[in-house]
């Protein structure tokens, strides 16, 4: 299953992208089987990378993708989101 989402350059960087993580995280562990979610972004998307990690995700590996470019994958599990909905 794949769940995305994507914010029009002209309302990025006012906090969209946060809630849309947070909403498809939750809708994720409240709606499915699910164990862990990923977020895959080009290592250059340094924006992206910062709304995985306030999202409570943490880097988990890299690699060179179809585009000969560097791709980050940044992951939670259901446990780590659990303590973060209780903390």
């Amino acid at each position: 299953m794949i769940i995305g989402y994507h914010i029009h350059r002209n309302f990025q960087r006012k906090g969209y992208a946060k809630e849309a993580a947070e909403k498809s995280r939750d809708w994720c562990f409240e709606n499915t089987p699910f164990n862990v979610l990923y977020s895959y972004m080009k290592k250059a998307n340094s924006a992206s990378a910062a709304t995985a990690r306030s999202n409570g995700m943490s880097l988990v590996e890299e690699y060179i993708d179809a585009e000969s470019e560097l791709t980050e994958i940044y992951a939670i599990t259901r446990q780590e989101w659990k303590a973060l909905r209780k903390g």
